[in-house]
Formats: structure tokens, sequence, C-alpha cells
């Protein structure tokens, strides 16, 4: 009797094991890293193609033209904001998104990469908002 009844354990025990579907390992999600600014305003804008140098966003075949964006002389909120190698003083420009626009020719604020930020944002753990001055922008938007 206790024969039998270890082989019907023994079955159910292999028919229990069977249902028994196991857990897939979770997938660690990439840790933050340091971004460059085009690689920021390029994720958060849904961009296309390759992003290149900052200073090259708006020239005529740049990342923000081939993207369907036009420049505006009057900047907004959410508008990509394109500055020049010589406004930033070096030699790669560089790109963010307006936050906030100050009247009469004031600094605007953005949010961007790699302009000594330390906030964690998407994949990017350097990202802040400042305000710059106008001198030497562009302003894209669609």
């Amino acid at each position: 009797m206790s024969r039998i009844l270890v082989v019907g354990l023994l079955v159910l025990m292999s028919l229990f094991s069977s249902m028994v579907v196991p857990l897939a390992a979770a997938k660690p999600q990439a840790a933050p890293a340091f971004c460059e600014c085009t690689q920021y305003v390029y994720a958060k804008k849904g961009l296309s193609g390759s992003y290149g140098h900052a200073h090259t966003w708006d020239d005529s075949n740049g990342v923000l033209p081939r993207n369907g964006y036009r420049q505006y002389s009057i900047p907004q909120v959410g508008d990509v904001v394109v500055f020049s190698q010589a406004a930033m003083g070096n030699q790669y420009g560089h790109v963010a998104i307006i936050t906030a626009v100050a009247p009469n020719y004031g600094p605007i604020s953005v949010r961007g990469a790699n302009q000594g930020g330390s906030e964690t944002e998407g994949n990017c753990n350097n990202v802040n908002t400042r305000s710059y001055n106008r001198n030497g922008a562009t302003f894209w938007r669609k």
C-alpha cells in the first residue's frame, strides 16, 4: 500500500511540476549615462538620422530641416534652440529645448544635457534647466 501511495505522490508531483511556469528573469535597465546635448534633444524630440555636432543642426541640410523643423525669429516654449560655436565658446555649439522665454529679448531658459546638470531624465544623468542669453542662437519648431 505504501508503495502505491509513493508512486501516486510521484505522479502527482510530476503533473504539478510540469504546470509550473518559470518566471522570466527581469532584464536590468541600462544605467543612466552621460549624454551629449545632441543625444538628449534627439531623443526628446524623436528625431531621425545621424545627430552630429550641435552647430550643424541648423545648416540647410542639418538635423532640424531634415526633420521638418523651420526656423523662427521669436522663440517659444518647446522650440529647439541651436547655439553657435561662438556663442558657446567651443567648437561644437549647443542644442537644448526652450522651457521659458523672458520678454523684451531677455534670456531664455532651456532644458538639456551636458550643460552643467546632474539630474537624471530618460537615459541621461547630466540634465538640467538653465538660462542663456539669445545671442548667437537660432530657434526651431515644427
